[in-house]
């Protein structure tokens, strides 16, 4: 699978192309910002914002933290640099005539919230189709300003040969036949309220890092 704003693969074939555009849908986002020295909302990144996810309070509290061979520097490092390279994917996707995304999700995106995996398979299939992103899915409870968002509900254009329904398999052949790390951990079909069909795509944490390697 290519970059952003490329096809190309890393084990499983393009999926068929498809024409037209999908009217948008607004889904559920995160707090985003102009960006800053770590990328989210200004926010210098700390040892804090390493937190994948935090389960209970008081001196029941539990963080579950990113680690790295190299310390917490070393990691918060690689991260700021991963938080350029995914602004500079995030842009990309935003100005992608094939890419309709709320307001919200446009500034997650710029921002460098999405995780570089979920990046790559949207711009993957951008080229193809038509995508309609109906909403980047909320971070686990009590995860760091640093984690980035790693699921995304998609619809997108039925292929020249077949309705929604095909193109929907199509994509989803696609995205299962990646290999690791942009295979997603899982890829379903849900149905909005209003009976339309969206893949659900959502990777595993911890998001890896250097994957787009340094911003352009």
């Amino acid at each position: 699978m290519g970059g952003p704003g490329s096809p190309g693969g890393t084990g499983g074939s393009s999926p068929e192309a498809g024409a037209g555009r999908l009217p948008f849908r607004a889904g559920p986002h995160r707090r985003a910002g102009s960006g800053g020295v770590g990328g989210y909302d200004g926010v210098v990144l700390s040892d804090r914002d390493l937190a994948v996810a935090v389960f209970g309070s008081g001196s029941a509290r539990v963080a579950v933290r990113a680690v790295a061979a190299g310390g917490p520097a070393a990691y918060l490092r690689s991260l700021r640099a991963d938080a350029a390279a995914r602004r500079a994917a995030g842009a990309l996707l935003v100005r992608n005539p094939h890419v309709r995304v709320s307001l919200a999700g446009r500034r997650e995106l710029a921002a460098g919230q999405v995780d570089a995996r979920l990046l790559t398979a949207l711009g993957a299939l951008a080229t193809p189709y038509h995508l309609d992103i109906t909403g980047f899915g909320a971070p686990a409870a009590g995860a760091g300003a640093g984690v980035p968002l790693r699921s995304a509900g998609l619809s997108l254009a039925p292929g020249r040969r077949g309705g929604a329904a095909a193109a929907l398999t199509a994509v989803r052949r696609f995205l299962r036949a990646q290999r690791a790390p942009f295979r997603p951990a899982g890829v379903t079909t849900v149905r909005l309220a209003s009976g339309q069909a969206v893949l659900h795509v959502e990777f595993t944490a911890p998001s890896p890092l250097g994957l787009l390697g340094a911003p352009r």
